[in-house]
């Protein structure tokens, strides 16, 4: 049985969002998400630090969004960055950055095994990773060095939350539930 797409985006989308968007991630969505992000949060009144780490996690997602989406068989080829992104005020004051693309299958244990490694870290050790990372000039097949997720640890403060949820034999759905403090 495939993943329900749509009828999961219905129920985060119920939260208290700021920004709500379902499709294709293009350089021109982003640009046009990010705006509309910076605009949002800077009517909240919120402190600038808090600011800065909100948008910047919410650029590294969106990046990996359209960097790392898989395209799954039922989906045309146009359909290749189809993903979900919300970024929502919490009751608790906090922020939540949420995310889905679809994943190969055989993706799955590298991207658990990578957020499992990353929420294991200290901050100190986390910030020796992003370092050494940044030094070593090697990049992976997607043309990133793995910062992203190790970027997005040491900005929000907390533990990295992920789910994969079956869409198909081949495919996984990724869900990348982020709270900024």
């Amino acid at each position: 049985m495939e993943f329900d797409v749509t009828g999961w985006y219905k129920k985060i989308s119920i939260n208290n969002h700021f920004i709500n968007y379902s499709g294709i991630v293009t350089d021109d969505v982003i640009n046009d998400l990010l705006d509309k992000i910076e605009i949002k949060l800077e009517d909240t009144g919120e402190k600038l630090r808090v600011i800065r780490r909100v948008y910047n996690i919410s650029v590294e997602v969106l990046q990996n969004l359209f960097h790392h989406s898989d395209v799954p068989p039922n989906f045309k080829e146009a359909d290749k960055r189809f993903a979900i992104f919300s970024l929502s005020k919490l009751s608790s004051g906090n922020y939540n950055v949420i995310s889905g693309n679809f994943v190969r299958a055989e993706r799955v244990r590298i991207i658990r095994d990578r957020i499992e490694q990353i929420n294991y870290l200290t901050k100190q050790e986390l910030r020796v990773i992003y370092k050494l990372v940044l030094s070593n000039d090697e990049f992976s097949l997607k043309g990133g060095g793995g910062l992203g997720m190790v970027d997005i640890a040491r900005k929000t403060k907390n533990k990295l939350t992920f789910e994969f949820v079956e869409h198909s034999h081949d495919y996984k759905f990724f869900i990348f539930d982020i709270t900024v403090s």
